[in-house]
């Protein structure tokens, strides 16, 4: 059984749309301000870097419409989670 979780999953998962430009969002902690949080990111199609750069993520805004600052929100929520025990 394949599950469409762990990435890459264009033409193997249903629910993969396939006019998405990306196949992966790659993250990474750039710089913590407390409840603002620099976050760099890769946008991969075919294991292949498409563009990157650098968002800027307050924890305590409300929800972005935009699918990677949506991804990049769990990222910095997910590491702030970690970094208060």
């Amino acid at each position: 059984m394949k599950h469409c979780n762990p990435g890459y999953s264009r033409g193997e998962c249903k629910c993969f749309p396939l006019e998405a430009e990306a196949d992966a969002f790659r993250f990474h902690l750039s710089a913590d301000h407390g409840n603002r949080l620099e976050i760099q990111y890769v946008v991969e199609r075919a294991c292949w870097p498409l563009r990157h750069g650098l968002l800027e993520i307050d924890l305590e805004a409300p929800m972005d419409e935009n699918i990677l600052r949506q991804q990049a929100a769990a990222f910095a929520a997910s590491y702030s989670g970690r970094r208060h025990g």
